[in-house]
């Protein structure tokens, strides 16, 4: 892997953010699985990625958000900060070479520096195992306020989710499920679980808790433009 020393890594050259998916047997990875991965695949690439620490010097790679265990995805959004400048298209090729099975590199975009501070829209399909009512979701969009308890250690929390509820519609409807596509926020000031919205259409938590979903995107919005409140 090439890579620079400290002393020279401290100004970023160039930023690309890359868009990861995971599907097939792939989806049962954890986060960390895929980090780990992801940064293996980058040493065997031999990318010229920049380093940051001075006695256990770590790639300048970051996530944004992290999916978890069982629900693909079409492209979670990674940025990698390079020495080098080798271009967007050389960056997949190499990349893509050295990822195992179920993990693509969808596309790669170049970041330019900006003080535009962003929420992210992450977009879910959502396959549930029972038919959800229209007015479901009629009741789900007009409502001003959703309380939830939040349980953590030995605190619990009332949160309101419903700024974080974005977009809710029925995509296809059988007699014995639903498929269902969910827009949600994740906001400096917090975000909500999937879960959470489908306990407020009538579906228990363990049985929500073991559905079939994937995220299918993941968008940089401008707090000034759609600031959830």
């Amino acid at each position: 892997m090439k890579n620079q020393n400290n002393s020279e890594t401290t100004k970023e050259i160039v930023k690309y953010r890359i868009w990861l998916s995971k599907k097939e047997d792939a989806k049962y990875l954890s986060h960390h699985d895929i980090a780990l991965l992801l940064q293996q695949a980058i040493r065997k690439a031999d990318l010229p990625v920049a380093l940051y620490g001075d006695f256990n010097p770590r790639m300048k790679v970051s996530f944004h958000t992290s999916v978890a265990v069982g629900i693909a995805c079409e492209g979670e959004p990674v940025d990698i900060v390079l020495f080098k400048d080798i271009g967007a298209g050389l960056l997949v090729e190499k990349l893509q070479k050295k990822l195992p099975t179920g993990m693509d590199i969808v596309k790669a975009d170049k970041i330019l520096p900006s003080k535009t501070k962003f929420f992210l829209k992450i977009v879910y399909s959502v396959n549930v195992s029972r038919t959800i009512p229209p007015e479901k979701i009629v009741e789900l969009m007009s409502s001003s306020s959703l309380i939830v308890t939040r349980y953590k250690e030995n605190e619990t929390k009332k949160v309101d989710i419903r700024p974080y509820i974005l977009e809710c519609s029925i995509q296809k409807s059988l007699p014995e499920s639903s498929t269902l596509s969910l827009a949600t926020a994740m906001t400096p000031q917090g975000s909500v679980q999937v879960w959470e919205v489908l306990e407020q259409l009538g579906l228990p938590k363990e049985e929500s808790l073991s559905i079939s979903m994937t995220r299918t995107s993941v968008d940089f919005v401008p707090l000034l433009e759609a600031t959830p409140s």
